[in-house]
């Protein structure tokens, strides 16, 4: 492959896959190599080299006959997904503790004081919402000293807000009840070194939400075996 043609192919990837974490191209929907080539104004070949290499990040599926879609997931791989992404998240944040400097401190106290603005016990908006608490929790492992774990967090991360983005059909009217008081504690706790406790807390953080989160996309048909 040429070095042009793989980066005609990267560019591909990249935005197919960005469509798809931003829930533009939703589970089960086709991926037509004709559409795909019209939009991103590329040759045919970048697209199916691209699609090719998205089989196997478990974000599209190919059948023969049937072509590419977006993967449709049952719930027990969603459960294991989350769950996964809930130990690598916690084993960020027990790292960054440990090695938590004042720049550090500082970051998560700003990063919460933008929270605050909009968790005042009243519903947010989603899209408003979102960007800030990436924002926090990104502050809180920030200080995790290995970089391909942190790579590895980035990327369950983008696909755990796949899933929440999937939830609210409607992302920009959707508004949810934001819960200041909870990431308070686990900012505070942080800066503490309260470390056994501030891990336990994040994980019940992320987990609590993860049997209402499927039922939620069953209910929309987000996943195999769902209505």
């Amino acid at each position: 492959m040429t070095e042009e043609k793989q980066t005609l192919s990267t560019r591909c990837l990249e935005s197919i896959k960005h469509s798809i974490l931003k829930g533009e191209i939703l589970p089960g929907e086709k991926l037509h190599c004709e559409n795909l080539k019209h939009q991103l104004d590329v040759g045919m070949s970048p697209i199916r080299e691209a699609l090719a290499k998205l089989t196997a990040t478990n974000l599209v599926t190919f059948e023969e006959h049937k072509g590419y879609s977006v993967k449709k997931m049952n719930a027990e791989e969603l459960s294991d997904n989350i769950l996964t992404f809930a130990e690598i998240e916690c084993l960020c944040f027990r790292l960054a503790i440990e090695h938590g400097d004042d720049e550090w401190e500082g970051n998560i106290i700003s990063a919460l004081h933008c929270l605050k603005k909009i968790e005042s016990g009243r519903k947010v908006d989603y899209s408003v919402w979102a960007p800030l608490n990436e924002k926090f929790h990104n502050a809180l492992v920030s200080a995790c000293p290995l970089h391909p774990l942190i790579q590895i967090r980035n990327e369950f991360y983008k696909r755990h807000q796949w899933y929440v983005r999937l939830s609210y059909k409607s992302v920009d009217s959707a508004t949810i009840q934001a819960n200041y008081r909870e990431h308070k504690q686990l900012a505070d706790l942080a800066i503490k070194k309260n470390q056994e406790k501030a891990v336990e807390m994040l994980m019940e953080h992320i987990t609590s939400g993860k049997d209402p989160l499927i039922a939620q996309l069953s209910t929309q048909g987000m996943l195999n075996g769902s209505s």
